[in-house]
């Protein structure tokens, strides 16, 4: 079975490729949400607001997108949400530790050493990456 998880690093940080990636893997966790397939996908999610969350989490990636010209389609984002109402702030957010956000880091960089060194070099001096906005880290 493939590994459902969503990237918590900021969409800022990602390369088009990778982008396009988490969108895609958004949508396919979206869908697996709504015709409710599988219960091992909501285990990260605020139980009731499975799907909320993951529309919140793709309004982030659709405007990294708009900025950058790439091609998403708003209609997987709720149209509520997309209208900036107080929507996406009653979305409850998903709790990470430092921890997850420096190993997704480390393996970001690998991965984008071998598509795009010269961002790689750019972004290895970044020490922390922020967390994805749908994301919160409580640790100090």
């Amino acid at each position: 079975m493939k590994n459902y998880n969503l990237c918590i690093i900021h969409p800022k940080y990602l390369d088009n490729f990778a982008l396009k990636q988490c969108w895609q893997d958004a949508i396919e966790i979206k869908n697996i949400i709504v015709t409710k397939r599988s219960n091992e996908i909501t285990r990260q999610f605020h139980k009731g607001h499975e799907l909320e969350q993951v529309k919140s989490y793709l309004l982030f990636l659709y405007l990294e997108g708009v900025v950058r010209g790439l091609d998403f389609d708003p209609l997987e984002v709720d149209k509520k949400v997309l209208k900036f109402s107080s929507a996406i702030s009653e979305v409850p957010l998903i709790e990470i530790s430092k921890t997850q956000i420096k190993k997704q880091r480390l393996s970001f960089l690998g991965e984008l050493k071998k598509r795009d060194s010269l961002r790689f070099a750019k972004l290895k001096e970044v020490s922390q990456f922020e967390h994805h906005p749908s994301f919160y880290n409580n640790e100090r």
